[in-house]
């Protein structure tokens, strides 16, 4: 991967609507099967600079997702500012819900689309799992 991380830590920047609460438990639970640790940004308790702290958590994650969905432009921020420091394709794992309007300069890349949480599970079960080991070797 070329960059300093944190082995196994999984940066989660989504839209934190309440209808996307099943999504994140998806995400959450495959990440946990896999002996991974999911960080959201949401979850956190401290009086902390948040922006800061997700600038910090981008860097130190091993593997960072993104969801694209809603076009929420803080997930577009962050996703910028990832590849910003330096993560690659080999780093990120997009996705969306198939309804999602991508806009074009990041619909080039390679997106996961989803129909909901249960599919949304075995995508990840499958390409994101394939994603860890191509870059880990």
């Amino acid at each position: 991967m070329g960059k300093d991380f944190t082995e196994n830590l999984v940066f989660l920047g989504m839209p934190f609507d309440e209808d996307m609460q099943s999504i994140r438990k998806s995400i959450r639970e495959v990440v946990e099967e896999l002996g991974m640790d999911l960080y959201v940004a949401d979850e956190e308790v401290t009086a902390d600079d948040i922006s800061q702290e997700i600038k910090e958590k981008i860097e130190e994650a091993e593997f960072i997702v993104f969801d694209l969905t809603g076009g929420n432009p803080n997930v577009f921020y962050e996703l910028g500012y990832a590849e910003g420091v330096g993560n690659e394709g080999e780093d990120l794992f997009l996705i969306a819900k198939k309804s999602s309007k991508i806009p074009f300069n990041v619909s080039t890349r390679r997106i996961h689309f989803y129909e909901d949480a249960y599919d949304l599970r075995e995508i990840l079960k499958d390409k994101f799992i394939k994603l860890i080991e191509r870059s880990r070797r």
